[in-house]
Protein backbone atom coordinates (compact mmCIF):
# COMPACT_ATOMS: atom_id res chain seq x y z
CA UNK A 1 0.00 0.00 0.00
CA UNK A 2 1.66 3.57 -0.95
CA UNK A 3 -0.39 6.26 -0.44
CA UNK A 4 0.22 9.89 2.15
CA UNK A 5 -0.94 9.35 5.41
CA UNK A 6 -0.95 11.14 8.57
CA UNK A 7 2.07 9.90 10.73
CA UNK A 8 1.77 11.72 14.56
CA UNK A 9 1.84 15.70 13.70
CA UNK A 10 3.62 14.86 10.80
CA UNK A 11 1.99 14.56 7.39
CA UNK A 12 4.05 11.16 5.42
CA UNK A 13 4.57 12.00 1.79
CA UNK A 14 4.93 8.95 0.92
CA UNK A 15 3.98 5.45 3.10
CA UNK A 16 4.66 1.64 2.29
CA UNK A 17 3.55 -1.13 4.40
CA UNK A 18 3.67 -4.24 3.29
CA UNK A 19 4.45 -8.13 4.70
CA UNK A 20 6.28 -11.43 3.63
CA UNK A 21 6.56 -14.89 5.00
CA UNK A 22 9.85 -15.00 7.43
CA UNK A 23 11.80 -16.73 4.73
CA UNK A 24 14.84 -16.41 3.31
CA UNK A 25 13.28 -14.65 0.03
CA UNK A 26 11.97 -12.08 1.93
CA UNK A 27 15.44 -10.55 2.43
CA UNK A 28 15.67 -10.07 -0.91
CA UNK A 29 12.60 -8.51 -1.80
CA UNK A 30 13.09 -6.26 1.28
CA UNK A 31 16.05 -4.79 0.02
CA UNK A 32 14.91 -3.94 -3.10
CA UNK A 33 11.36 -2.95 -2.34
CA UNK A 34 12.62 -0.38 0.52
CA UNK A 35 15.45 0.28 -2.10
CA UNK A 36 13.17 1.50 -4.26
CA UNK A 37 11.35 3.13 -1.88
CA UNK A 38 14.35 5.01 -0.56
CA UNK A 39 15.17 5.97 -4.41
CA UNK A 40 12.10 7.18 -4.82
CA UNK A 41 12.58 9.05 -1.66
CA UNK A 42 15.82 10.96 -3.28
CA UNK A 43 18.47 9.05 -1.59
CA UNK A 44 21.28 7.88 -3.96
CA UNK A 45 24.85 6.40 -4.19
CA UNK A 46 26.62 5.54 -1.34
CA UNK A 47 23.84 6.80 1.29
CA UNK A 48 20.95 4.36 -0.48
CA UNK A 49 23.56 1.39 -0.06
CA UNK A 50 23.41 2.15 3.31
CA UNK A 51 19.58 2.29 3.57
CA UNK A 52 19.40 -0.93 1.76
CA UNK A 53 22.38 -2.57 4.07
CA UNK A 54 20.46 -1.71 6.89
CA UNK A 55 17.10 -3.33 5.34
CA UNK A 56 18.74 -6.54 4.84
CA UNK A 57 20.56 -6.68 8.31
CA UNK A 58 17.19 -5.87 10.16
CA UNK A 59 14.91 -8.50 7.91
CA UNK A 60 17.87 -11.60 8.17
CA UNK A 61 17.80 -10.88 11.76
CA UNK A 62 13.68 -11.25 11.85
CA UNK A 63 13.96 -14.18 9.26
CA UNK A 64 16.78 -16.14 11.40
CA UNK A 65 15.76 -15.55 14.98
CA UNK A 66 11.84 -14.18 15.33
CA UNK A 67 10.30 -17.88 14.65
CA UNK A 68 12.89 -20.83 15.35
CA UNK A 69 11.41 -22.64 12.34
CA UNK A 70 7.70 -22.31 12.61
CA UNK A 71 6.25 -20.01 10.20
CA UNK A 72 5.84 -16.65 10.46
CA UNK A 73 5.82 -13.13 8.61
CA UNK A 74 7.75 -10.09 8.61
CA UNK A 75 6.17 -6.53 8.11
CA UNK A 76 7.81 -3.34 6.15
CA UNK A 77 6.89 -0.09 7.02
CA UNK A 78 8.53 2.93 5.71
CA UNK A 79 7.42 6.82 5.44
CA UNK A 80 9.03 9.80 4.18
CA UNK A 81 8.29 12.83 6.48
CA UNK A 82 9.75 16.16 6.03
CA UNK A 83 13.73 15.21 5.62
CA UNK A 84 13.25 12.01 7.35
CA UNK A 85 13.00 8.30 5.75
CA UNK A 86 11.42 6.16 8.75
CA UNK A 87 11.67 2.16 8.47
CA UNK A 88 10.11 -0.07 10.60
CA UNK A 89 11.03 -3.98 10.79
CA UNK A 90 8.28 -6.12 12.66
CA UNK A 91 8.11 -9.75 13.78
CA UNK A 92 5.14 -11.13 16.05
CA UNK A 93 7.94 -13.66 16.69
CA UNK A 94 9.26 -14.83 20.07
CA UNK A 95 11.12 -11.20 20.47
CA UNK A 96 14.95 -10.82 21.80
CA UNK A 97 16.75 -13.50 23.94
CA UNK A 98 19.39 -14.86 25.53
CA UNK A 99 20.54 -18.36 23.43
CA UNK A 100 22.84 -20.91 24.86
CA UNK A 101 24.17 -21.76 22.02
CA UNK A 102 25.23 -18.68 20.88
CA UNK A 103 28.45 -16.90 22.58
CA UNK A 104 28.70 -13.75 20.26
CA UNK A 105 26.21 -11.85 21.96
CA UNK A 106 23.65 -9.87 19.39
CA UNK A 107 26.36 -9.77 16.95
CA UNK A 108 26.79 -7.69 14.29
CA UNK A 109 24.03 -6.84 12.13
CA UNK A 110 22.50 -4.63 15.22
CA UNK A 111 25.84 -2.53 15.22
CA UNK A 112 26.00 -2.25 11.68
CA UNK A 113 22.48 -1.12 11.61
CA UNK A 114 23.23 1.48 14.22
CA UNK A 115 26.06 2.59 12.20
CA UNK A 116 24.47 3.39 8.71
CA UNK A 117 20.94 4.73 10.25
CA UNK A 118 20.70 8.16 11.86
CA UNK A 119 18.83 6.49 14.76
CA UNK A 120 17.79 2.84 15.52
CA UNK A 121 15.34 1.66 18.19
CA UNK A 122 14.51 -1.69 19.41
CA UNK A 123 11.35 -2.38 20.87
CA UNK A 124 9.72 -5.57 22.33
CA UNK A 125 6.06 -5.87 20.90
CA UNK A 126 3.25 -6.10 23.30
CA UNK A 127 1.35 -8.59 20.97
CA UNK A 128 4.86 -10.61 21.10
CA UNK A 129 8.36 -9.72 18.41
CA UNK A 130 10.62 -6.81 18.17
CA UNK A 131 10.04 -4.09 16.13
CA UNK A 132 13.12 -2.45 14.51
CA UNK A 133 12.83 1.50 13.63
CA UNK A 134 15.50 3.43 11.82
CA UNK A 135 15.63 6.91 10.97
CA UNK A 136 17.18 8.50 8.43
CA UNK A 137 17.67 12.07 7.42
CA UNK A 138 16.89 12.82 3.75
CA UNK A 139 19.34 16.03 3.53
CA UNK A 140 22.47 14.10 4.17
CA UNK A 141 24.64 13.46 1.07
Amino acid sequence: MNDTTATGSLQATAYLSESAPAAPAAVSWARQLIGDFAAAAGLSGQRLEDVRLAISEAVTNAVAYAYDGVPGEIHLIAAVVPDELWLVIADDGNGMRARPSETRGLGLGLGLMAQLSDALTILARSSGGVEVRMRFDLTRA
